[in-house]
């Protein structure tokens, strides 16, 4: 039996397509050209975060991939989708047990082994890649290195440096500086800051062709708060002004006191989320030193509270790492203990009003966890995952968010590729994500939908 029809028959309740994202989130691809295939080429800016671990660097993939490195650019692995609107983010993992293949033009399927076929309805969805011609700001700089666009959704990252690094105070799953590093190893430019005023003509320049939907400014860490709340209001007010319309504007930060946070709702800001990372008292301050001293414990709990009063129930959201806190010397001894300290965070959020999202734990290159190759033999197994997700989905329904939460807080065009925990709800509910949609974005507008029609044979489009 492979691995993803053990899941399924273990988690009966759960559509397959939740099983098989989460597997591959956890358990990443082995390399091959055909992730070719599936990639896009991103501007040094954009970082390597998210689509490699364990011992990866930026020179060795120039080495022995030379064809996926540019003057300017990376070749990283993009997202493959599913018949229910759910994808992922692929990420290469040098001792996954699975590789994909095309099985037909823009078609893949996942081989376990390198031999079985255990899933084939993957489908890569092409993007438009912009060249330096096609889109430069009055100063010359390409719109794609201000702002990432991700068809109608949009991420701005004003600062991209984080301040805990230089004390040694940085989270511990985190390489967010280590990857300015790596960029630069090879001679690809990675600017530290970004100016508001040219951001706001790339985004100008997107926003008139196409209408954009929604989207995040995202920073580095900040130790003081009224900073961090300085530079982000600049850009809230700055993009808030370059267009004729709203593009559901949220900011993804730190926790920071209720003055703050009024500063940006009053900039045009329409929601938050705090990157809280752990919610166990223990290993708050273990995990993320910095920010521990940024703001208490208690204090990150009362800004949740503050922005539900500010935003409204629905939109605030709360990041957890699911399986950091099995790390380290201080970390729980089984992952059943650190599954159920993670879902007694899940349980207060959403009690608050605040959407809980989960990031899967990967060795980040560079991150002080990554280093100890202890921590690898404590790494949490798919089935943490889906029973958080299973948990997740019956406190939601407890206590009614999903029927309160601003779809565009986390929006099904582009979070549900990313690791998330709000997916088992949407497939219930609406059948697919196009459908989850639909009632906020016609259909002209909703290319999920689109995408999934294109899918359908003659005979199931006329049902």
């Amino acid at each position: 039996m492979s691995r993803i029809a053990e899941l399924a028959k273990k988690y009966p309740t759960l559509h397959k397509d939740v099983i098989v994202k989460w597997e591959m989130m956890v358990n990443g691809m082995r390399d091959s050209r055909d992730l070719d295939k599936v990639s896009v080429w991103r501007p040094a800016s954009h970082g390597s975060y998210l689509s490699y671990d364990e011992d990866f660097t930026m020179a060795r993939l120039k080495a022995e991939t030379p064809w996926r490195v540019r003057e300017d650019a990376v070749l990283l692995p993009d997202r493959l989708w599913m018949k229910t609107g759910l994808g992922f983010l692929l990420h290469r993992k040098e001792r996954s047990p699975y590789v994909i293949r095309e099985v037909s033009e823009g078609r893949f399927g996942i081989y376990e082994g390198g031999e079985e076929l255990v899933y084939d309805g993957l489908y890569a969805t092409p993007r438009k890649q912009r060249t330096a011609a096609e889109g430069v700001t009055s100063k010359g700089t390409p719109v794609q290195d201000l702002v990432e666009l991700n068809r109608r959704c949009y991420r701005v990252v004003p600062v991209r440096f984080c301040e805990y690094f230089r004390a040694g105070e940085e989270c511990k799953f985190c390489n967010f500086n280590h990857t300015q590093e790596d960029a630069r190893s090879i001679g690809l430019n990675r600017p530290v800051t970004i100016a508001p005023d040219e951001t706001a003509e790339a985004f100008k320049i997107y926003g008139s062709e196409v209408k954009l939907l929604e989207g995040f400014l995202e920073s580095g860490g900040f130790k003081k708060s009224d900073t961090e709340a300085s530079v982000n209001c600049r850009f809230v007010e700055q993009l808030s002004s370059a267009l004729p319309y709203e593009t559901h504007m949220k900011l993804v930060a730190e926790a920071m006191p209720r003055k703050e946070l009024l500063r940006l709702r009053d900039a045009g800001l329409l929601g938050v989320r705090f990157q809280m990372e752990v919610f166990d008292e223990r290993l708050f301050s273990v995990v993320n030193p910095g920010k521990a001293k940024h703001m208490s414990r208690e204090e990150w709990l009362e800004a949740f509270q503050n922005a539900v009063e500010i935003f409204g129930v629905g939109n605030v959201a709360a990041k957890f790492v699911g399986g950091v806190t099995l790390q380290g010397p201080d970390g729980y001894s089984t992952w059943q203990e650190a599954r159920d300290s993670h879902m007694e965070g899940d349980r207060w959020m959403i009690s608050h009003g605040v959407f809980p999202s989960m990031q899967a734990l990967r060795w980040a290159p560079g991150s002080p966890f990554s280093k100890d190759i202890a921590n690898r033999q404590k790494f949490p197994p798919t089935e943490f995952f889906l029973d958080l997700a299973v948990a997740h989905h019956e406190t939601m329904k407890e206590y009614g968010l999903y029927e309160k939460l601003n779809k565009f807080l986390y929006c099904g065009f582009c979070c549900v590729t990313n690791p998330y925990a709000g997916e088992v709800g949407m497939i219930e509910t609406a059948g697919d994500i196009g459908k989850w949609m639909s009632d906020v974005v016609p259909y002209e507008q909703n290319w999920i939908a689109q995408f999934l029609d294109s899918l359908k044979s003659p005979a199931e489009k006329g049902k």
